[in-house]
């Protein structure tokens, strides 16, 4: 994922691309290159797929439409207690709580965070679970909300008996994330791996992809090519005003070590 490419591109662990043999690369859409955890030339990645980190529920039994963090706490610490679910990992469910209160997504400022450990300690005992594999519990009914991811949600919402699913890019921001292809430093078979590379940026197959995981493409000539169910999903493909509220998940460097503390208070209170 984005920020892993930056710690691979700084350890030395990356292959930098040649792009005279991946000529698909003239269809990844210009604002998934040069991000800001690789801006060098040439690249070390080409986007795999991109989304978005917020929450989803059943609206059979969360009737009230929900739009916000604060939406999410609200209803989780009340009608909702004991069927909710966050992400088993750190930056995800941290950063909903620092967004909530209008901090960047990536503070590590001490102040802020002991906010956002406050919020969470309160959100603490109203939790059935931490699952990042949470998709089979909500189309059982058992997680009525849940946060996680916007591809896993579109799944849910596509399955049989659970159409009801609502997934929520909340109001106040969120994580921007992208999945990437890199080559490791000294692949033994690099001509391979570029090719590998130019073959899965071909819209139609780009399509396939996305018609699979139901992540967005970083191919926009590739939309034309799906399910127009698909393609037009607003949660799979937000629109630009919603896009601009969101943040890309940097490499925090020593600083993490803060966010690894409030992680561990959390999870162990």
């Amino acid at each position: 994922t984005g920020y892993m490419v930056e710690t691979m591109v700084k350890s030395d662990l990356a292959e930098p691309l040649d792009l005279a043999k991946i000529p698909n690369y003239k269809y990844v859409d210009d604002r998934f290159k040069k991000l800001p955890f690789d801006a060098g030339d040439p690249p070390h990645y080409v986007v795999k797929d991109w989304g978005t980190t917020g929450f989803g529920y059943r609206g059979k039994f969360i009737t009230q439409p929900l739009a916000s963090w604060a939406d999410f706490w609200s209803v989780a610490t009340g009608a909702a207690s004991g069927k909710v679910s966050v992400l088993d990992s750190g930056p995800e469910v941290i950063g909903a709580a620092l967004k909530m209160n209008g901090f960047s997504y990536n503070s590590v400022d001490q102040g802020e965070l002991d906010i956002a450990l406050k919020d969470l300690l309160a959100l603490k005992p109203h939790l059935a679970a931490f699952s990042s594999t949470y998709k089979d519990q909500v189309e059982t009914g058992d997680f009525w909300l849940s946060l996680g991811w916007n591809g896993d949600f579109a799944a849910i919402k596509a399955t049989k008996g659970s159409e009801d699913t609502v997934y929520v890019v909340p109001a106040e921001g969120t994580e921007f994330w992208t999945d990437c292809w890199v080559i490791p430093k000294n692949a033994p078979h690099l001509d391979a791996a570029h090719a590998f590379i130019d073959f899965i940026l071909t819209p139609a197959v780009q399509a396939q992809e996305t018609g699979y995981t139901y992540y967005a493409t970083g191919v926009d000539s590739a939309i034309p090519c799906m399910d127009p169910v698909v393609g037009g999903d607003k949660s799979i493909f937000p629109a630009a005003d919603v896009t601009a509220k969101l943040e890309v998940h940097k490499d925090l460097g020593d600083a993490i070590k803060m966010r690894d503390e409030l992680w561990t208070k959390f999870k162990s209170a």
